[in-house]
């Protein structure tokens, strides 16, 4: 180990940018995988379950449904349905 400007140098412990760089990824990655995916789950799943009844109305109908098959899914009238359409 030698010392250029007071820094020590230790031989055979040089990485390059690439290396680096993967390194970096794969730690963001890491990362991403292990907390923000399931807070994203997390979130996702509180939104189901809080969602009111014209949200869920909605979505069904968003993924086309039918106002009949709506009404009768979540047990209210097709005049609701209407109205939370409008």
């Amino acid at each position: 180990m030698h010392s250029a400007g007071g820094v020590p140098i230790v031989r055979g412990s040089r990485k390059t940018l690439s290396q680096l760089l993967h390194k970096m990824i794969s730690l963001l990655l890491a990362l991403t995988f292990k907390f923000l995916l399931p807070l994203l789950v997390l979130m996702a799943l509180v939104d189901a379950l809080t969602q009111t009844k014209e949200q869920r109305i909605q979505r069904l109908a968003m993924a086309g449904h039918s106002q009949r098959a709506i009404a009768e899914r979540l047990g209210v009238t097709r005049y609701r349905v209407r109205l939370a359409l409008v």
